[in-house]
């Protein structure tokens, strides 16, 4: 489509430029006023002409096309944001708990899942592993739950 604006363009500029330029060299009198009536004419047809070959593709057909692929441009742009959004709340996400972990002398690996489905990506589970007491376990659910919004049955630990 922008292949066609830019062919349609320039034949409207080249028609121009040829105009402009017969009636700056030709004398006054009835021959330019002759070509300028031609020149009137030619500007018309290649400003007009190319509509006539749309055929059955009417201009509001063309206009929806456009339509349709700048949404589908900003779809694709909504949705690698979205990912890239999904990816640094994963990774602050998972760095927070490993610090609170540390604050509690564990020494453990976290992974955790995210929820992309909805408008915004959130923590959806965790998964920690790691040789942990009861209290430590019960301190770091705790936090999890109260930070993330992940509550303990979304919390599987692996002792390992």
């Amino acid at each position: 489509m922008t292949l066609g604006l830019r062919t349609y363009l320039l034949s409207v500029c080249a028609a121009a430029l040829f105009c402009a330029t017969a009636m700056a060299l030709l004398p006054k009198g009835s021959v330019r006023r002759v070509a300028g009536f031609t020149c009137g004419l030619l500007l018309t047809v290649a400003a007009i002409g190319p509509l006539t070959n749309l055929g059955d593709y009417s201009i509001s057909e063309a206009l929806a096309a456009l339509q349709m692929q700048a949404e589908e441009q900003k779809a694709g742009v909504t949705i690698k944001n979205r990912e890239l959004v999904s990816q640094i709340i994963k990774e602050k996400t998972q760095s927070y708990i490993l610090d609170k972990a540390a604050g509690l002398d564990m020494s453990i690996q976290v992974e955790v899942s995210m929820e992309e489905e909805t408008g915004q990506p959130y923590p959806k589970s965790v998964q920690i592993t790691g040789m942990v007491s009861n209290a430590q376990k019960a301190a770091l659910q705790d936090y999890i739950e109260e930070n993330f919004g992940v509550p303990a049955e979304r919390q599987e630990w692996i002792s390992g």
